[in-house]
């Protein structure tokens, strides 16, 4: 059987929180850095090797993958996240979550990569400007994307901080190093979409060996094994708009600009994103850190003590980004002409300035993107998220056709804003609990 709450209570207590938190916001920072310093590398290697039409296509196959990743794993690697720490917080079983999750990831996924491979085949004719061409090559990172992130929604949710931050890294890595190998093979500019899904390939080796001791884990009885994977199933599908949302909210201006103004414009406002998003991960860096605490506070019914831990991390994330994001605006100029050539970079610094404004409103909450998920409120989750990409989607339909990628940006920007008013509704509403940000 598990442990007592007050056991639980112990495990989770806030000294043991401070002492680990310290430790594992390294990596994460570390992987941050990584991520940046390799995405920063990428699109400059594709605006060089391939111009800006490359690099658009390269993004909005990229775009794809990341959606199309998140809805065909139905939302398993966000139950993944919730259970393993609630699990192991109050003294059970958690590895058999693993195997389970991947039984029913490798079904889900198998279902939207063939309906990807029909719609493409059938819907897009084969004078597409290179869209056609850089979909097949992204087949297999759209299959593979929702299995690797079960397993490291797993090594996160195991406290694995080291593990899964590394292996997040390793994603962009990964791209980067295939890039230099496309590049000295002369590929077309088609082609190179291909880069994503060797990496997806390359990192599901690499999350298999880490997590081969779980793998190996006896199995549960198979009345166990039914109920295990009902239930993970079923937070999966309740979780599936969140999921599918989330990275659908950060990608729906590259798709959308695409849709109305091709793949030279996306270029464009690629080079200016791929700044923006260096800020949003550097907000977003310590959300491995805190996923699996807010769920284990959450299991151990410590929800004063939860809701100081966020009070704290939010102030401390906005007390770091809006001085980092203030002088980056300053430095934008700079970093391009060190990177980009001008005529790939021209035009983009209005569009980097709305970006990174929407991310300073938003950067002391996009730590907490996950938070109702984390609190057992996955449809929650997906009713907040919903809302955010709503307006996100409506912004950009609105703004491209007379701003072009600045309206891409504006509209993005609003709904970053738009999100932390939002999350906090929704936490007090649905969950009882209330950031009280001006008190002590």
């Amino acid at each position: 059987m598990g442990l007592e709450r007050g056991q639980a209570v112990l495990i989770m207590s806030t000294p043991n929180i401070s002492q680990s938190i310290r430790r594992d916001s390294s990596w994460s920072a570390l992987s941050f850095v990584l991520i940046v310093v390799s995405g920063l590398l990428l699109n400059a290697g594709l605006a060089q090797g391939f111009g800006r039409t490359g690099l658009g296509l390269f993004n909005t196959c990229l775009s794809v993958v990341l959606i199309l990743g998140q809805l065909g794993s139905l939302g398993i690697n966000a139950a993944v996240a919730f259970q393993v720490p609630s699990t192991k917080s109050i003294g059970e079983a958690f590895q058999p979550i693993l195997k389970a999750a991947l039984r029913s990831t490798l079904m889900t996924s198998s279902v939207v990569t063939g309906l990807l491979i029909l719609a493409s085949e059938l819907l897009i004719s084969s004078n597409d400007s290179g869209y056609l061409s850089g979909l097949r090559f992204s087949y297999v990172a759209v299959f593979l994307l929702p299995i690797n992130k079960v397993f490291i929604s797993y090594l996160n949710g195991t406290g694995d901080i080291k593990k899964a931050a590394l292996a997040n890294a390793s994603r962009f890595i990964l791209m980067l190093i295939f890039l230099g190998v496309a590049e000295n093979l002369n590929m077309s500019w088609k082609s190179v979409p291909i880069v994503i899904s060797l990496a997806e390939l390359s990192l599901l080796f690499s999350l298999t060996w880490l997590t081969r001791s779980s793998l190996l884990h006896p199995e549960e009885s198979k009345e166990d094994r039914k109920n295990r994977q009902k239930s993970i199933v079923g937070f999966g599908a309740r979780s599936t708009p969140a999921v599918f949302l989330l990275d659908m909210n950060t990608r729906i201006d590259v798709l959308i600009l695409s849709l109305l103004k091709g793949a030279e414009v996306v270029g464009q406002y690629t080079i200016a994103s791929t700044f923006s998003e260096g800020l949003f991960q550097m907000a977003m860096v310590t959300r491995l850190v805190i996923d699996p605490r807010i769920a284990g506070f959450n299991a151990a019914g410590l929800a004063k003590d939860l809701m100081q831990f966020l009070k704290r991390h939010v102030a401390k994330t906005y007390l770091v980004m809006i001085p980092v994001i203030t002088i980056s605006i300053f430095l934008y100029s700079p970093a391009v002409d060190l990177l980009f050539s001008k005529e790939n970079a021209s035009g983009s610094q209005e569009i980097f300035i709305f970006l990174a404004l929407g991310v300073l409103i938003a950067s002391g909450f996009i730590p907490l993107t996950n938070l109702l998920n984390q609190l057992g409120d996955p449809l929650g989750q997906s009713l907040l998220l919903l809302c955010v990409t709503g307006l996100n989607v409506l912004g950009n339909f609105i703004l491209i056709p007379s701003m072009g990628a600045a309206g891409a940006a504006l509209a993005t920007a609003l709904s970053q804003a738009i999100f932390v008013p939002l999350l906090i509704l929704f936490v007090k509403t649905r969950r009882g609990l209330i950031f009280n940000l001006g008190s002590k």
